[in-house]
């Protein structure tokens, strides 16, 4: 249970932050953060609960993923 409840609140809490953002932008930025989503859904939160075994070896790289596509500018030049 005390593990189980971080790793759950830490899914919904990414996934429900990601996919507003993803609804209010346009652009690659949106397919990266709808991407991240769906890995969150499919592979973290379906698969490992299922399997009752957590896999959590790539989380970092998908949460990494999203806020870098969350605070990007497409507008700018750099």
């Amino acid at each position: 249970i005390t593990g189980l409840v971080p790793y759950v609140l830490l899914i919904i809490v990414t996934i429900i932050t990601f996919w507003k953002a993803a609804i209010n932008s346009t652009g690659i930025k949106g397919y990266v953060l709808v991407a991240c989503v769906s890995v969150f859904l499919g592979n973290y939160f379906f698969h490992a609960l299922i399997e009752s075994m957590f896999k959590l070896r790539h989380i970092a790289l998908i949460i990494g993923l999203g806020l870098a596509a969350k605070g990007m500018n497409e507008n700018s030049d750099r």
